[in-house]
């Protein structure tokens, strides 16, 4: 420490302490762990105006080889002269590498990041904007492409389920008519027939329509052949779509409307309930979907004489 030589002779005498040296015998303590192991080194980190733990920290790493390199017992492996210790002192004070430190990668990154903070800083910065936006960007377009599918693919349900309804109105044979217009009625049983046969390879197109044509007897009050149509797509969609698709909450909410008209209101208490679980699950509880479910269910308890609720 403070007054001390880097090897102290201790009891053995002057000629043999040498011959240790010389032979490479000696066990020389590094800087940082004669400041670990020194009971001066309060004193010495209080001189240069730091702590303990900090001065070592500073002196490990640069500092040792240094140290350690100057006082190597081969001299082929010391500094060549003191210009030479100066260069690596100075090398260090301007977070260059050092000539005594066995280079690596990682050592000269560090090095380099050390002398260049604030320009590795802002580079670490952009990259990460970079990176950042890109998989953003990235997102946004699987997402925008996913849109893009499913626009289309209601674009062409749309195409088709018109195009149905355009062919219900043909009658290639004027007797079908027997000379006079289709009713609404027969419109809607010719549809129903042709929903069955005609789309059976196209079963969410079957159940969309099917869906449609439900609702539109359940409105003419024709409940007797709304359940059937209803049903039908209810079974389809789940098949197709899974039990919690909020498709299936809608044919869940058309049949609750038939069986409320039926006075079957533990059938519409069900369809009711469990189209509400789907759409809450779906939508979120202030989606504009899940208030038509509660304001079709306060109806129904209505109905039920169960006005509080």
């Amino acid at each position: 420490m403070i007054g001390e030589l880097p090897l102290q002779p201790g009891q053995e005498r002057i000629d043999a302490f040498l011959a240790r040296i010389a032979s490479g015998q000696a066990h020389l303590q590094t800087p940082s762990s004669r400041l670990s192991a020194g009971p001066e080194s309060g004193a010495v980190a209080y001189a240069r105006n730091t702590d303990p733990l900090r001065l070592k920290r500073e002196v490990r790493g640069d500092i040792d080889w240094i140290v350690m390199t100057a006082m190597h017992p081969d001299r082929a492996r010391r500094y060549d002269n003191a210009n030479s210790l100066a260069d690596d002192l100075q090398r260090h004070l301007d977070r260059q590498p050092i000539v005594a430190r066995p280079p690596s990668t990682r050592y000269r990154i560090g090095k380099f990041v050390s002398r260049h903070r604030l320009g590795v800083a802002a580079t670490g910065i952009v990259s990460a904007a970079i990176i950042g936006g890109g998989v953003l960007a990235a997102i946004g377009l699987v997402r925008a492409r996913r849109a893009e599918r499913v626009a289309a693919a209601e674009a062409a349900a749309a195409q088709q389920v018109t195009t149905f309804l355009v062919d219900l109105f043909k009658v290639s044979d004027p007797g079908q008519s027997r000379g006079n217009s289709l009713t609404a009625r027969e419109i809607l049983d010719r549809g129903a027939a042709k929903i069955s046969t005609e789309l059976a390879n196209q079963p969410l197109l079957q159940a969309r329509l099917m869906q449609t044509l439900g609702t539109v007897h359940q409105q003419l009050g024709a409940y007797d052949l709304a359940k059937p149509l209803l049903d039908t797509a209810l079974r389809v969609r789940e098949r197709e779509l899974g039990p919690s698709d909020p498709l299936v909450a809608e044919t869940l909410r058309s049949l609750g409307d038939v069986a409320r008209s039926q006075g079957d209101f533990a059938f519409a208490d069900t369809a009711y309930r469990r189209s509400l679980a789907i759409r809450e699950a779906a939508y979120g509880p202030e989606s504009i979907d899940v208030a038509s479910s509660l304001a079709v269910l306060a109806a129904l308890r209505y109905r039920q004489g169960r006005s509080t609720e």
